[in-house]
């Protein structure tokens, strides 16, 4: 029973709240709003890491450049969905690219301004390690069976 609380009031977390809140006095100037056309990158691979983002329309992709140029996805994001959350690690510089698929409108935080909001929203804490661990699966799944796809593959040529 424990358990479904807990997902109960991980899906009621309002995320968008804290990444843009309404506009009210004294409200910080660092949320901030911005919209992307369709192809426009939002950031690129080795920029540096400041900022995140909540989509709130449209589509993102998420993805990387190898070192022959092939280009490999990562993810594709929709509304309500957080990228750019890797500045938690301590990462400087960008890893990956994102890019809008479609028209996009996200809400900004800058780096400097995480810390303090996740001390002051609990639950916004809770939601970005669930994000993190939930990517975390998903790209441990990814090489699990990219790893036995390729073994099977070479016992059926044996």
């Amino acid at each position: 029973m424990a358990n479904n609380q807990s997902i109960w009031y991980l899906e009621n977390i309002d995320v968008n709240g804290i990444f843009c809140p309404k506009k009210q006095v004294g409200m910080k100037e660092s949320h901030v709003t911005k919209t992307f056309k369709k192809g426009e990158y939002i950031y690129l691979q080795n920029e540096e890491a400041d900022k995140m983002y909540l989509i709130t329309e449209g589509q993102v992709k998420i993805g990387t450049f190898g070192e022959n140029g092939k280009e490999i996805t990562k993810a594709m994001l929709t509304a309500g969905e957080v990228f750019g959350e890797l500045i938690l690690t301590g990462e400087e510089r960008r890893r990956d690219f994102a890019i809008a698929t479609e028209n996009a409108a996200t809400c900004v935080i800058q780096k400097a301004e995480i810390k303090e909001l996740m001390r002051e929203h609990n639950g916004f804490s809770i939601f970005l390690m669930r994000i993190m661990g939930s990517r975390l699966l998903d790209m441990e799944q990814r090489l699990e069976s990219l790893v036995f796809k390729d073994s099977r593959r070479e016992l059926s040529n044996f």
